[in-house]
């Protein structure tokens, strides 16, 4: 008798559930079922609960695994920037997603001596700060454009 493995799978249909991409005949020939009654057996196995719950647990572990870490991402990139043989567009992107990552850039604003975050204030109070930048930009403008008269 076979030997009996996770959740009463025996040796071979432990190795169909190893070995099946969507393909149950093919999955089935290489799990050691005899080829002529590999397309039945494949349909079989593949109705069983045990043999679809074993197929979704290893799908969820393959995907967990091909996500990338904070720290991968942040490494990959860092060899991407520093890759000399890499293009300059392709070393500054990694060189923004790097930053991105680690909060190099931020949505702040420094207005009147007050940082403040942009997603932190109201609608009110952002449409005031712009309000004073408006003023304080069309003052300067004024003071460059009397400075420029005079240069005439």
């Amino acid at each position: 008798m076979a030997n009996k493995g996770k959740k009463g799978l025996n040796d071979r249909q432990l190795r169909f559930v190893q070995v099946y991409n969507g393909n149950a005949t093919e999955a089935a020939k290489k799990a050691g079922y005899s080829p002529k009654t590999a397309y039945s057996q494949g349909q079989r196995l593949l109705k069983k609960d045990e043999i679809r719950s074993a197929i979704g647990i290893r799908e969820v572990r393959a995907s967990i695994r091909s996500i990338m870490t904070r720290e991968e991402r942040q490494e990959f990139w860092s060899k991407v920037a520093n890759n000399e043989q890499e293009s300059m567009k392709e070393r500054l992107k990694a060189s923004e997603l790097l930053g991105r990552s680690q909060a190099d850039f931020t949505d702040k604003v420094l207005v009147g001596g007050l940082e403040a975050t942009l997603k932190d204030l109201d609608d009110e109070e952002i449409d005031r700060r712009i309000g004073q930048l408006d003023s304080q930009a069309a003052a300067v403008c004024a003071q460059m454009g009397k400075g420029q008269e005079t240069m005439h």
